[in-house]
């Protein structure tokens, strides 16, 4: 039953403080993966939005430069200069060859020219644009930027108004790029830090595990010590060479063990003193 007591202690002892190093590093490290990806993901984001602006720039100015003149519509047409652009699919295929994405241009909130292509491989002439991007876009005249599903994927896009001569808002341009390159990276660089971060605790945990050893181990002999010494066998001297608490602990006992150790030999002369004294009182009264 004592070993059991004293396993007991052990696992006692040593499982709170690996748990408690187990917690904070657990607890941290999801924190840490967590706000590191969620910046990570957020700065992908932010670097995919500086580029589809620096794209939408360059599209404007080469549909300028190619087809110079203002926008109008006829009908269901829209035209830049003399050149009708529905259907106008070298340009579009042009630009998505300069910038590596997507590029659309719109009369009102459906698309007449784009190289974006449906699951059938057809392009998705005569598909209109969400409702949130038509009424920023075509109904405020403010420029779209942000997450919006493209032909059903989800894409990083930019949307301009396009306008007529009389600043009315006839249309839109277009330019986006895909999510999955950028989740992809998201989800590397979270794998990543995951993997760092178990690497890390793994390390940690040993560490509080050889810690605690130490520990639980000094603390189990200071208990042996004691119940010996309880039991009466002063020739105990627990010696823990530590500079702490359970160092300190060790000393007071080594103290309390030679005061005990002197009690008993003054306690023991007192007594041989005694009967010493008494023989002699029994021997005078004999001689009396």
């Amino acid at each position: 039953m004592k070993g059991w007591g004293i396993v007991r202690l052990r696992l006692s002892i040593k499982m709170k403080i690996v748990l408690m190093f187990a917690f904070v590093i657990v607890a941290g490290n999801l924190l840490m993966v967590f706000y590191m990806s969620e910046a990570m993901k957020d700065k992908v984001i932010e670097t995919a939005q500086e580029k589809l602006k620096s794209d939408l720039a360059m599209s404007a100015a080469l549909l300028d430069e190619i087809y110079p003149g203002p926008w109008h519509l006829s009908g269901d047409q829209i035209f830049k200069g003399g050149v009708l652009l529905n259907e106008n699919y070298a340009v579009v295929d042009l630009i998505g060859s300069k910038t590596g994405g997507t590029v659309t241009i719109f009369r009102g909130d459906t698309r007449v020219a784009t190289n974006v292509k449906l699951a059938d491989g057809t392009r998705a002439v005569g598909t209109k644009v969400s409702d949130e991007v038509a009424r920023i876009t075509l109904m405020e005249g403010r420029t779209y930027i942000g997450e919006a599903e493209v032909a059903g994927v989800i894409n990083q896009t930019m949307y301009e108004p396009i306008k007529d001569a009389a600043g009315k808002v006839i249309g839109m341009l277009y330019v986006g790029v895909p999510n999955t390159p950028y989740e992809i990276t998201a989800d590397e660089f979270k794998q990543k830090t995951l993997a760092f971060g178990a690497l890390q605790m793994l390390i940690a945990l040993g560490i509080a595990l050889f810690f605690s050893s130490r520990l639980a181990n000094s603390i189990v002999n200071l208990k042996k010590s004691a119940e010996s010494i309880a039991e009466g066998d002063l020739s105990i001297s627990p010696n823990i060479d530590r500079q702490d608490e359970i160092g300190s602990l060790s000393r007071a006992l080594n103290r309390m063990v030679q005061n005990l150790h002197d009690m008993v030999v003054a306690i023991d002369g007192t007594a041989n003193q005694l009967s010493v004294s008494s023989k002699e009182l029994l021997s005078a009264s004999e001689e009396s």
